[in-house]
């Protein structure tokens, strides 16, 4: 739910933040139905990108978390024993 959580509102943060930033470069692009779905599609592939990059580190956590203990470790226990172990 960690995981889902930061990639949920980064995704719709970095989305909100690059239509805006597009739209304000060429305001024009809101006219059309094309330019507008187009600007979708680029701030989507941004904010997906960005999302996972960020929540990245989370889901190394949760995948160790899982693989290493059967699921029965903390999220902060499993974290701090992947650091002392993996470094």
């Amino acid at each position: 739910m960690i995981r889902q959580v930061i990639f949920g509102s980064i995704k719709f943060l970095a989305f909100e933040r690059a239509s805006e930033a597009i739209f304000s470069i060429h305001p024009e692009f809101r006219e059309a139905t094309v330019t507008a779905l187009g600007v979708s599609l680029v701030a989507g592939g941004i904010s997906g990108a960005l999302s996972s990059v960020v929540s990245q580190p989370a889901d190394s956590v949760l995948t160790y978390v899982a693989k290493d203990s059967g699921g029965n470790l903390g999220v902060f226990d499993g974290a701090s024993k992947m650091i002392r172990e993996e470094a």
